[in-house]
């Protein structure tokens, strides 16, 4: 695929499949049926279903288990298992990657001998020059506070550009990458230049994209919409194992352009790999279900996802906020982001053409109407929960997510002891969650979709009861049989076992009237109480 150059034509885009179910009135959330049921303010508040275990709070705990299963857990006698295995440890394999790492480091220590071993006979005005050039990058590189996460790569969402779009983004904002995070902007070079010349040449070669784009996507796609942190990745994964779904996966999304020639060989290498989300401690691995958000930003640019790498520019001129919604984007870019939708779609589906898509994104939420008319059989399952849990958890989300894209440094915090309601995090937050909401609701009053299109869950029900609350979206949406999903689904909750669920720090009073005022609909529309945040009954 070109970089986000080429305009669709009518052909990709009308997907052959027939118009499911009548629409009709209702479009507000309705209590849940069969285990759903009621409302509740926390899911520590409510006992938990059978095979769930028992909820604990834990102030010292990391991040709210949003999105994913419980982040830490305690089977049912797995202590006593582990005290009756008498101590002995079963030494781990040594992987692919453990090697590399290795080989690395022993690379580095020799450059690093063979480096001082030069230094020390060089001529004395060459070691005042070099002594001095080192001075000068370190102190360019020194800031008087500490950077969190400054280090990592792993999560850097840009990885699946080619050299072309990284040169191109880099000049629209001049080139300005503060030296703190010139690692980053490294790391970024390299991979895109290996996507470049090595894997997308192969790639194009086995798959050629003309072949891909002649895919017809035969079902409806299925969407999950919610703000960030509000159980959108829970509901995905729980939904993913029925296998007439197909989601895209962490790999697919992080190498849009390469998986189809490389999935095998990365399967295979790093398949038992796992990483922990920064901002919940919970594990991914590259097969995982994935935000397709992540394909899109790497294959086109056109995301609000850009704004978190180029951060001060955007703070200036929120060049990327616009494609949030794409409601003040042009015609030229919304035709764009749609061809890249579709081909990142057919190309997902490629080898699994019978299959239909589950997708999630938060930031699909605000484009309610533009997936509409795209798919216009699509369905959708929209989540919510409690705002002020929302912000808190989205806050880290922030700090230890988005900061890891950062290429310009943003002071996010400010003085948020004193001042909370006055730092970036604030006006961040309130700037995304309430940009999401205004396009949501609007589209929503314009399209009036039916229950049988759009149906409502909770958070606070879909972590209390994960079974009932599918049951429910398999009724509602007419997504067909659920008999042979809920023993698979049974069995991934029952592995949750007992977890922790954070204690959150308490919200100022004059943050929670900015979450109150801006979210006012919210609030009312999805049934929460303004004054304590709690849930009410529909």
């Amino acid at each position: 695929m070109n970089d986000g150059t080429v305009v669709p034509t009518a052909s990709g885009t009308s997907p052959s499949y027939d118009r499911g179910g009548a629409a009709s009135d209702e479009s507000k959330p309705s209590d849940l049926s069969n285990g759903g049921g009621g409302s509740h303010p926390l899911p520590s508040a409510v006992p938990p279903t059978r095979g769930q275990g028992n909820i604990k709070e834990d102030p010292s705990a990391d991040e709210n288990p949003v999105d994913k299963a419980p982040l830490v857990y305690y089977p049912t006698g797995e202590a006593d298992k582990k005290a009756g295995e008498g101590g002995h440890k079963k030494k781990r394999p040594v992987t692919a990657m453990k090697k590399a790492y290795i080989a690395l480091r022993k690379f580095t220590v020799a450059i690093g001998l063979a480096a001082l071993a030069i230094f020390v006979y060089m001529p004395v005005i060459l070691k005042i020059i070099v002594g001095l050039f080192i001075l000068f990058i370190l102190s360019l590189i020194y800031l008087p506070r500490s950077v969190k996460h400054r280090w990592e790569v792993k999560f850097m969402v840009a990885q699946g550009w080619t050299l072309r779009q990284w040169f191109v983004y880099l000049a629209r904002h001049n080139f300005v990458v503060d030296p703190i995070y010139w690692h980053r902007a490294l790391f970024i070079t390299v991979i895109s230049t290996f996507t470049s010349f090595v894997w997308a040449p192969k790639e194009e070669k086995e798959y050629p994209e003309e072949t891909i784009r002649a895919t017809t996507i035969q079902q409806p796609p299925l969407f999950i919409l919610g703000h960030f942190r509000s159980g959108t990745t829970r509901l995905h994964e729980l939904m993913s194992k029925d296998d007439r779904f197909v989601a895209p996966t962490v790999y697919q999304c992080f190498a849009p352009r390469v998986f189809l020639h490389r999935e095998e060989a990365i399967s295979e290498q790093f398949g038992k790999l796992q990483m922990r989300r920064p901002m919940d401690s919970v594990k991914v691995r590259m097969e995982s279900p994935q935000e397709d958000e992540f394909g899109l930003v790497n294959l086109c640019g056109l995301s609000p996802y850009m704004g978190a790498i180029f951060a001060r520019a955007e703070r200036i001129k929120n060049t990327y906020f616009q494609y949030l919604s794409f409601k003040e984007a042009s015609a030229e870019e919304v035709a764009r982001w749609k061809d890249a939708v579709v081909f990142f779609y057919k190309k997902v589906l490629f080898k699994k053409q019978d299959k239909r898509l589950i997708l999630k994104s938060p930031a699909h939420t605000a484009r309610l109407k533009l997936l509409h008319e795209l798919f216009p059989d699509a369905k959708f399952i929209h989540i919510s929960r409690n705002p002020f849990e929302v912000y808190q958890s989205t806050s880290k989300l922030f700090m230890d997510l988005l900061i890891q894209w950062n290429l310009q440094y943003v002071d996010y915090l400010g003085d948020i002891q004193s001042h909370p309601e006055d730092t970036e995090l604030h006006r961040s937050i309130l700037q995304l969650y309430g940009g999401i909401y205004d396009s949501f609701f609007q589209d929503l009053d314009e399209l009036g979709l039916g229950k049988d299109v759009l149906t409502y869950v909770k958070y606070e029900d879909l972590m209390r009861s994960p079974v009932g609350v599918v049951e429910k979206i398999y009724k509602d949406l007419q997504l067909g049989n659920f008999e042979n999903v809920q023993p698979l689904l049974l069995e991934a909750t029952a592995k949750d076992g007992d977890f922790r669920r954070n204690a959150h720090p308490n919200i100022s009073a004059n943050v929670k009237n900015d979450v109150r005022t801006r979210l006012a609909r919210y609030f009312t529309e999805f049934g929460y109480e303004t004054e304590h945040g709690t849930s009410v009954s529909q």
